[in-house]
């Protein structure tokens, strides 16, 4: 957009459009976890800090370190259109083998299921994308293969939604007048 006076500038619409990328906030629902305090659920919140690939109580790990599926249910501060997650693995990569996202009426959403291919040896950032969901999403659920690998615990130290706030058709296709055209 421009302005009267031909300055390139962003209309409220172009704002609000603007991508939304944010990590979790709070923990909604955990299937288990090694601890309540070191690899507890809360551990996957806010930015990352584990990385190096390993064993770190600075990540979620679920109770089991084998034989289970378990899951993961984390919320986000400001509800998007979700285009994408990024799950960041520390240990055991390559376990992830459903993502479910959280409506704002607490419905959840399949939105992917396949195989993670993930490597371990590495801490990896695991990311999916898809198309914008036509409803706003609150939260995230992960769902963890504990028998992925064997010889290490699953972990995961921060999960990312990707999104956008406005959700429509172009935002300059109107019959209103803007201030220009006033």
């Amino acid at each position: 957009s421009v302005d009267c006076n031909g300055n390139a500038t962003l209309d409220s619409c172009e704002i609000s459009n603007q991508p939304l990328n944010q990590w979790a906030s709070s923990v909604i629902a955990f299937s288990s976890q090694y601890s309540a305090g070191s690899w507890s659920a809360a551990r996957a919140l806010g930015e990352p800090d584990t990385f190096e690939y390993g064993d770190s109580a600075s990540s979620w790990a679920p109770g089991p370190a084998n034989g289970t599926l378990e899951f993961l249910v984390l919320a986000f501060e400001t509800p998007v259109y979700a285009t994408g997650v990024i799950v960041r693995e520390t240990w055991g990569n390559g376990f992830v083998y459903q993502i479910d996202v959280l409506d704002t009426a607490d419905a959840l959403h399949v939105v992917w299921t396949g195989t993670d291919s993930s490597l371990p040896g590495t801490a990896v950032d695991f990311q999916l994308g898809w198309a914008a969901t036509p409803f706003l999403v609150k939260g995230v659920k992960i769902y963890v293969d504990t028998n992925h690998n064997t010889g290490t615990w699953e972990e995961i130290d921060a999960v990312r939604l990707l999104g956008n706030v406005f959700r429509g058709a172009d935002c300059n296709v109107n019959t209103i007048l803007d201030e220009c055209e006033l």
